[in-house]
């Protein structure tokens, strides 16, 4: 039973990381697109939006929401780094 548990979870898991990779794939993008515009990697009032989704999303879904939001600093942060990255000359 746990260990058929724990599978269940490694899987979640798996699914997780998948997510993660295709949204900074999406974020190296926009960072692309950004730097090519001379648009700053910072939107506060993008951030406040995204912040505010999840923030509702996780209240309907009975999860924690500083938690969820804690997870999405984390998020937005590497997103930032990415974009700063790509403005640096190779």
């Amino acid at each position: 039973m746990l260990d058929n548990l724990r599978r269940k979870i490694y899987k979640q898991d798996q699914r997780l990381l998948q997510i993660l990779s295709g949204r900074i794939k999406l974020v190296e993008k926009i960072g692309k697109i950004k730097s090519e515009k001379k648009v700053f990697v910072e939107d506060r009032k993008r951030e406040k939006q995204i912040y505010d989704y999840v923030s509702d999303k996780s209240k309907e879904l009975g999860l924690d929401t500083k938690f969820v939001k804690n997870v999405f600093k984390l998020i937005l942060a590497e997103s930032k780094r990415l974009q700063k990255l790509q403005r640096k000359p190779k």
